[in-house]
């Protein structure tokens, strides 16, 4: 995008479908003011969620969050106008597997009656970046990194607020190389 408001998204959850009652457990929005291709930071929110529910230990292995670590965390209807805000301004949703994050946050925001304004426009970095893996498979945030030349350290893996911050700046960089178009 040459101009405008993008947002980068990353949720870590309690499952893998939103659908079954999983839910979020941490998300994560950096938002950028795009002018003319040059991406300048505005802010970004992270937020551990209590998600008013257990957390099977398949998901705990992945993120490294309890529900212990959440007990005293502010639930999704306290943390969603937040959320709403900033999707509702955003021109463009980068998401790193986007037919994960966006079914679940646009989920959450039904399910605690704020709908966002309109469906989220996104830009999927796993879709739109399978020129970066030898076979045209979907990358994975660590191959994605590795293909732009973007530091990547798997011990940080799985924190909303890392795997935002990787995310961007590989996408900043496949903007800027012509790699990744909108």
């Amino acid at each position: 995008m040459k101009n405008g408001i993008v947002t980068g998204l990353d949720l870590e959850t309690t499952g893998l479908d939103f659908n079954k009652g999983d839910r979020i457990v941490e998300a994560c929005l950096s938002v950028y003011r795009v002018s003319d291709g040059v991406f300048n930071h505005l802010k970004t929110v992270t937020q551990r969620i209590n998600p008013e529910r257990s957390i099977p230990l398949e998901a705990q292995r992945v993120h490294g969050i309890s529900l212990e670590d959440l007990v005293e965390m502010p639930k999704w209807v306290d943390f969603a106008g937040t959320a709403k805000r900033i999707l509702d301004a955003s021109d463009l949703v980068v998401i790193h597997n986007a037919n994960f994050d966006q079914p679940f946050i646009e989920g959450e925001m039904r399910r605690v009656g704020m709908p966002l304004d309109r469906a989220l426009p996104t830009f999927c970095t796993m879709e739109n970046g399978r020129w970066s893996t030898f076979d045209g498979k979907n990358p994975s945030l660590k191959e994605l990194c590795w293909s732009l030349g973007v530091e990547y350290d798997p011990s940080l893996a799985h924190d909303a607020a890392y795997d935002v911050g990787v995310m961007m700046e590989c996408y900043q960089k496949g903007v800027s190389l012509g790699l990744f178009k909108e």
